[in-house]
């Protein structure tokens, strides 16, 4: 059956937008270049700590589950091992609303807290609670490395696809038109999972206007060879991958703070196994310090 002229012109038409619209996508190499400048000046050094004070909010709206915020004044290092060169990510922290004085960390030996002078055992039962936060708050100062450091994020891609337009929608109205690149990362810190990064399927939303990033989804890369579990962490993974399907982090309120062009707000989402985006965790950077060396041994727990 032939298609009424109409039809048929109006087809050819949005086939004719759609590719003039895919010839002006930039490059992958381009769009890099686009990002580097955008984010750094020329002179900013190579990344790995910063200082921040951080208000952290947790957003999930089911009434099941805990809604609260935390402020925290924050030190971090992506230390790397002298003699391995493994990457040991080093924290320290200080509740700096709560009415007790807490420290909390991680050195080069293991986690470590402090209450009202007192050392504490980080691995007890009765700090489960504590030693799940500091292993989600290394994840998330690791993440904001990447996200400063966003031109390395692009370069980083394994086997990209072609850079595309396409919408980040934010709620029911807010559409902000994009470029988008895909592919595959080795490693990247998960908030929703422990211990080390873990090889994803990242998904990176550049401002077409400012050339920011201001979105990353991430998912865990199914074809990524697993170390082997033990049997309860197994199952406890196959309940945490039953729920969610990867991460997504919308960023926003950028300043340029060191040279650098830094997102002061970080909204967390999970992705349900349909696909949608649920709001869990907001991040404000109150204030952060980027240029300032820092040394591991100023993560060391404090004496007794």
């Amino acid at each position: 059956m032939t298609k009424p002229r109409g039809v048929r012109a109006a087809a050819m038409l949005a086939l004719s937008w759609q590719l003039l619209f895919a010839q002006d996508a930039p490059s992958l190499q381009r769009l890099t270049e686009l990002v580097t400048s955008a984010h750094r000046s020329e002179s900013a050094e190579k990344l790995t700590g910063f200082r921040a004070n951080l208000r952290i909010e947790e957003l999930a709206k089911s009434a099941e589950e805990h809604r609260g915020q935390i402020e925290l004044e924050v030190a971090f290092l992506d230390w790397k091992h002298p003699d391995t060169g493994r990457a040991y990510p080093l924290i320290r922290y200080q509740q700096t609303d709560s009415a007790r004085s807490i420290e909390q960390g991680r050195d080069r030996e293991d986690y470590w807290a402090f209450a009202d002078g007192k050392q504490l055992d980080m691995r007890s039962r009765e700090m489960a609670t504590d030693l799940e936060h500091a292993r989600r708050n290394i994840q998330i100062a690791r993440q904001l490395l990447q996200f400063v450091d966003a031109d390395a994020l692009l370069r980083a891609l394994i086997e990209p696809s072609p850079v595309v337009a396409e919408d980040l929608i934010q709620g029911r109205a807010n559409k902000e038109p994009c470029w988008t690149v895909s592919g595959r990362l080795a490693a990247f810190p998960l908030r929703v999972q422990d211990g080390e990064a873990k090889a994803v399927e990242a998904k990176a939303f550049i401002a077409r206007e400012t050339n920011l990033l201001l979105g990353i989804e991430v998912r865990p890369d199914a074809g990524a060879q697993q170390e082997p579990r033990d049997e309860g962490q197994q199952t406890a993974e196959a309940k945490s991958d039953a729920q969610t399907k990867g991460e997504f982090m919308l960023l926003s309120e950028h300043a340029t703070i060191d040279g650098r062009v830094v997102p002061k707000r970080v909204v967390h989402f999970v992705i349900d196994t349909d696909g949608k985006r649920r709001v869990q965790m907001g991040i404000d950077l109150t204030t952060i310090e980027l240029g300032k060396k820092l040394e591991a041994a100023a993560f060391d727990r404090p004496k007794s």
